[in-house]
């Protein structure tokens, strides 16, 4: 079986049908990549996400910068028909539209959930865009790729979330390829290019 479920919590005790030293090595391996992954504070992503609920459904394309704490995400759609600006860092977060509108809050799931009223974790992507649990609550599932030790699922704040696909950069593997859902949307986010730690004191 090319998935073994780990709970968290009962990381050890619970996994009683692996040999204790097959866990341990998959454990150790577990809380390396999360050293090594920590460590990615600054990074540009270029993508494509899928939204889709019962009423509505987006495509857009995002490039994602991060610097330290700072980051900018642009949204365009396929077509170049709009465009959108959310900037800010763990104190604010500004949303800046196409039609030059611009909207304030204190967090990007508040602004996201007020102007476009889209339910989305924007805040717990910032951990697992690069394969981590978010750090503001426990994970309640999470499982590990056997063979890797880096995240294969995970279920936290209501959402469960599949990483589909991971790829090397500069010598760690981080994902590509993440579907997310809850009782209320679907969301599909595919990376076509990651660069990590880029120069921290680049503008944003």
């Amino acid at each position: 079986m090319r998935i073994f479920l780990l709970s968290l919590t009962l990381l050890i005790a619970s996994c009683t049908t692996l040999p204790p030293q097959q866990l341990t090595t998959l454990q150790q391996l577990w809380q390396t990549n999360q050293a090594n992954l920590q460590q990615i504070d600054n990074w540009h992503i270029s993508g494509r996400i899928a939204v889709a609920s019962k009423d509505e459904a987006w495509n857009l394309k995002v490039h994602w910068q991060q610097a330290m704490v700072e980051y900018n995400l642009r949204f365009y759609t396929p077509a170049g028909q709009g465009a959108m600006l959310l900037s800010g860092n763990d104190q604010y977060t500004v949303l800046k539209t196409g039609k030059n509108e611009k909207y304030e809050a204190d967090n990007p799931d508040e602004l996201m959930a007020k102007v476009l009223k889209v339910d989305l974790p924007v805040s717990d992507l910032h951990a697992w865009i690069r394969g981590l649990p978010a750090t503001h609550s426990e994970p309640n599932l999470l499982e590990l790729i056997p063979e890797t030790g880096y995240l294969d699922y995970l279920e936290q704040g209501g959402w469960k979330i599949n990483f589909k696909r991971y790829q090397s950069v500069n010598g760690v593997q981080l994902p590509n390829k993440i579907f997310l859902n809850n009782k209320d949307y679907q969301v599909r986010i595919v990376i076509d290019k990651w660069k990590t730690n880029i120069n921290k004191n680049k503008e944003i």
